[in-house]
């Protein structure tokens, strides 16, 4: 936000999480939230089970953060879309560049951040946790990397987590 503040730069924000439409966006307290979805599930002849009640609440909370970003960002002076992508598919980060390009021209800048949890202590962590982990982080930079001409980037930021530099129990990976 900040950065579309001081330059009015576009900005395409990629991240897992699908942007739903909310169907509740006057409520605002979770127990809120899981009421209502469990009385429209009710009313649809259905029966929300626990996991299936946490995953709806969670896609309608994150689509509320995306949405609050992409105004914020458009409230700073700058402009923003939003793809839902997983950084670690090379072939959906080459197909969202793409069409951003054939957009908006060139790609000029690449900040990455995305990352993952896993956390346990090493001895009980195993392997497919910590390659999830660093995926996200390596692999992810690879795929943005590959997928935009190098010669055209003036700025290339990747974010990791205090953890990397101090370190932090239970976050080996990082």
């Amino acid at each position: 936000i900040a950065l579309a503040e001081a330059t009015g730069a576009r900005f395409v924000l990629l991240g897992r999480s699908p942007l739903v439409e909310d169907p509740c966006p006057e409520l605002t307290e979770l127990a809120e939230i899981n009421r209502f979805l469990l009385q429209r599930s009710k009313d649809a002849g259905k029966m929300l089970l626990p996991p299936g009640l946490r995953k709806e609440c969670r896609q309608i909370l994150a689509g509320r953060e995306i949405r609050r970003t992409l105004s914020a960002i458009s409230t700073a002076g700058g402009q923003a879309q939003y793809w839902s992508a997983d950084v670690t598919d090379s072939k959906a980060i080459e197909q969202v560049v793409s069409q951003v390009q054939k957009d908006w021209g060139s790609i000029t800048g690449i900040v990455h951040g995305a990352g993952v949890l896993a956390d346990k202590l090493i001895v009980e962590k195993e392997p497919e946790d910590f390659d999830w982990v660093h995926s996200v982080k390596v692999d992810g930079a690879g795929a943005l990397l590959s997928s935009v001409p190098l010669k055209q980037l003036k700025l290339v930021c990747f974010f990791s987590s205090i953890a990397a530099r101090s370190g932090n129990r239970g976050q080996a990976d990082y």
